[in-house]
């Protein structure tokens, strides 16, 4: 039935394009088109290669002119047009693109294009496609056709290969050092809305330059997450808090002494986060979902005394003690090429700085001096959360209105099928005049493996 339809439609437009009314033969191929289901929502998923047998080329195109198939710009091309084109052919510099339906094998799609878009968009359309199955088996002949269908010849496979990489919300275990979470609880109320609870770790603070290992306090603290509803895997809306703890920990390899131009515990802090955008609250703006705030705090409502150092000689420490972030962020606002999401952020900080005496024969730490710094933090990134390689990469710029210091740091995070990762992070600091307080490291270095069990 096709068939004698595309030759009843070659009859009209052939009668019909010597007069003035051609609607007819129009409408004709549109009923003919219409006779196959549109599957063009799955282009992106259909088998697509590329022959690159330069034999097999040459016999496709002697083919196309053999039957008048070859069109440029919807018209037959001149016999020197042909010949024209026909010397990149023989140099080797064209291939063709073939593409099978959605739901079938047979091939719907073919083109000539030159090697000059082999590895671009691909719209370099060395002659029109020919996108009719009927007529594509019909110029290639039947053998070769199922050649080609089979692809038993020299070929590039390149049919899109997807990895869903998208966050469940089951169960998630994200093992690593400075940031861990164990989601062990989630439910979804009868408005779809759904909590998540977790306990989560958190090693050291970017914001005010204490990142990882570096920091004397480690975070355990109690996680609830909100979401308003899931689409597609990805949240809509999302507020987090957390309430936590500081345990104190030693920077490695620097055993149980003291050591003067370090950061170390006086007491055990609280730790308090929120997350989320309250904008949305108060506005239907779609514009506005695009901003992210946070809020973190850790105060110290303990005084450390000297039998809790273990140190039986004088020294003098620098202790943090209470430190917070206001974080806004502007979340996904350009997309750059198809390397990712680019992202910004701005950070204000704050946190004291303590020195303390330490005499072994007395009871209380002496206190020598305590002061305030301010920061702001400038932050972007680019991020890709899904696909075989997610990562999340970018530049952060900290100035220290209070000390006179600066700081540039790079933090990288890279994830293969969402399992296995690292997480990289690299600060380099200086002071406008003068060195660097005593307190300070001239820079920071750390690493962490990532897995992650998430279903």
């Amino acid at each position: 039935m096709k068939k004698i339809l595309i030759y009843i439609a070659i009859f009209y437009t052939t009668i019909f394009s010597q007069t003035a009314d051609s609607t007819k033969a129009e409408r004709l191929l549109k009923i003919y088109r219409n006779l196959e289901y549109n599957t063009l929502a799955f282009n992106d998923l259909k088998s697509t290669w590329d022959i690159t047998d330069p034999i097999l080329i040459r016999d496709i195109f002697n083919r196309c002119i053999v039957v008048n198939a070859l069109k440029i710009n919807g018209k037959k091309p001149t016999l020197e047009e042909i010949k024209e084109r026909a010397y990149d052919i023989y140099d080797g510099k064209v291939f063709i693109e073939l593409r099978k339906r959605y739901f079938d094998n047979e091939i719907e799609l073919m083109r000539f294009y030159t090697e000059s878009k082999f590895d671009s968009t691909k719209e370099d359309y060395f002659f029109d496609e020919i996108q009719d199955n009927v007529q594509i088996r019909k110029v290639l002949g039947t053998n070769i056709y199922e050649d080609i269908k089979s692809q038993f010849y020299a070929l590039n496979d390149l049919t899109k290969t997807y990895y869903d990489n998208k966050d469940a919300y089951s169960f998630d275990v994200n093992l690593q050092m400075f940031r861990p979470e164990l989601m062990f609880y989630s439910i979804t109320t009868v408005n779809k809305n759904k909590f998540l609870l977790s306990f989560t770790g958190k090693w050291g603070e970017d914001y005010i330059v204490q990142p990882g290992w570096y920091s004397p306090h480690y975070i355990i603290s109690s996680k609830i997450t909100f979401i308003d509803r899931i689409t597609n895997f990805n949240p809509h809306k999302t507020y987090s808090f957390e309430v936590g703890v500081g345990v104190t920990t030693h920077q490695p390899n620097l055993g149980n002494s003291i050591v003067n131009n370090q950061f170390y515990s006086s007491g055990i802090p609280i730790y308090f986060s929120f997350n989320g955008n309250p904008l949305t609250l108060f506005s239907k703006n779609y514009n506005l979902e695009k901003f992210n705030f946070g809020l973190s705090f850790a105060l110290a409502l303990t005084q450390f005394q000297t039998s809790d150092y273990d140190v039986d000689y004088l020294s003098k420490f620098y202790s943090n003690r209470n430190y917070f972030t206001v974080m806004a962020e502007y979340k996904n606002f350009y997309h750059f090429m198809d390397i990712g999401w680019l992202n910004a952020a701005a950070v204000i900080s704050g946190y004291d700085v303590y020195s303390y005496f330490l005499n072994p024969k007395y009871k209380e730490l002496l206190l020598i001096d305590d002061k305030f710094n301010y920061n702001l933090n400038l932050e972007t990134y680019l991020s890709n959360p899904t696909g075989l390689l997610s990562y999340k990469a970018g530049a952060l710029v900290n100035f220290n209105f209070s000390e006179g210091t600066s700081y540039l740091g790079i933090k990288t995070l890279f994830m293969i099928t969402n399992r296995f990762g690292v997480d990289f992070r690299f600060f380099t600091g200086f002071a406008f005049s003068g060195d660097l307080p005593y307190y300070r490291n001239s820079t920071y270095l750390l690493v962490s493996p990532i897995i992650r069990i998430n279903y």
